[in-house]
């Protein structure tokens, strides 16, 4: 979390407080934003979502830690994220292969795979060599797993696409060519 979420966070423990009947004061609003910064608003709505049903502790206001806790059990770890979105890949390559696009909502996957090699380049790979680019994919993908979702690619362009855009560029480069012509013809001297 950032500043930016400093009011939804602040919305989320007062709501608590009275879910608690405990007053939140700034003071402790302040130090429990800055011990669970370092997750996502989601993740500590998620955690104080999961304490609240928790049936041991669920009926206490929760502390950071309680909800680190949570958010800790319930995260998985980076390699089995990669992981799991290598199974995920390679059901797109069964399921649409080298003609149609890699569009998954993994942008972190998308991202290693295109730092690895093309789409059309991975559903032509022999099945014996796939082990050695799945090795590949979970070492990149833990590389991009820090980075802004914004600043990942959202899908790779499968070959009808690339052809379909080739076509237009080629197209609009023809249509270049017969302006600059017909504007020399019409050019005064």
């Amino acid at each position: 979390m950032d500043k930016s979420n400093k009011e939804e966070f602040a919305t989320l423990y007062y709501s608590m407080g009275e879910y608690y009947e405990k007053k939140i004061s700034t003071k402790l609003l302040n130090m429990f934003f800055s011990d669970l910064c370092q997750f996502t608003i989601e993740q500590v709505k998620e955690g104080a979502r999961i304490h609240r049903l928790e049936s041991k502790h669920g009926s206490f206001l929760p502390k950071p830690a309680d909800i680190a806790r949570h958010i800790d059990s319930q995260q998985l770890t980076i390699e089995n994220r990669a992981k799991l979105a290598w199974i995920e890949i390679l059901g797109e390559v069964r399921r649409v292969g080298s003609y149609g696009d890699l569009d998954i909502n993994d942008k972190q996957a998308v991202a290693a795979l295109k730092a690895i090699c093309t789409w059309k380049e991975l559903c032509g790979t022999d099945q014996d060599k796939m082990q050695w680019i799945e090795k590949r994919f979970v070492d990149t993908y833990e590389t991009y797993d820090k980075t802004p979702l914004d600043m990942l690619p959202d899908k790779l362009p499968g070959r009808i696409y690339l052809d379909k855009h080739k076509t237009e560029r080629l197209e609009n480069k023809d249509r270049g060519k017969q302006f600059s012509k017909l504007m020399n013809m019409v050019k005064p001297n």
